[in-house]
């Protein structure tokens, strides 16, 4: 059935719907289906398809970026995370709190896979725009001391790291 209704978009060359189509096939049918490989596929081509007729920087492809780092590892999820970022602060300005989210989503990435230093410049870049939106005492900006915290100990900055950890916990208080 899958094929058959995308065949009829080829045929009618309505791009867009093709996009919408496999972002929509993936997050509904593949990604339940534990099939990731096909899930990848299709992102990647909707991504192909956004640039293709000018959408590449809009919302749609910010969520489609966002969606095919949550799939992948290592450098490639890095630099998917790094367009999700750079389509987020486009879209919505450099102090955005979707930029914020993207930081930290970019931090998470980078320290998943032992790039600390990167990871700490994301989550402070990220914890600005969290003190700014949602205020200091926050959890979410409690939670950002808490990773920086980590970063810091991931570095060996043992003082620093019980530093940021305490910010944290006196917020969880």
């Amino acid at each position: 059935f899958e094929n058959v209704i995308l065949q009829k978009l080829r045929d009618e060359k309505n791009q867009e719907a093709i996009a919408l189509y496999l972002i929509n096939v993936t997050a509904i049918t593949h990604t339940s289906q534990q099939k990731p490989e096909l899930a990848i596929r299709n992102l990647k081509e909707a991504l192909e398809i956004f640039h293709a007729i000018g959408k590449g920087e809009s919302k749609e492809t910010l969520e489609t970026w966002a969606a095919l780092a949550a799939l992948i590892k290592g450098k490639e999820a890095i630099e998917a995370r790094q367009n999700a970022l750079s389509v987020a602060t486009k879209l919505y300005g450099p102090q955005d709190r979707k930029v914020g989210a993207a930081l930290n989503n970019l931090g998470k990435c980078y320290f998943d896979n032992a790039h600390y230093k990167e990871a700490l410049e994301a989550f402070e870049r990220a914890l600005n725009i969290k003190t700014r939106v949602d205020g200091p005492d926050s959890i979410s900006v409690a939670d950002t001391h808490n990773i920086i915290g980590l970063c810091y100990q991931s570095l060996g900055q043992v003082d620093r790291a019980l530093n940021e950890l305490s910010l944290a916990l006196n917020t969880y208080k």
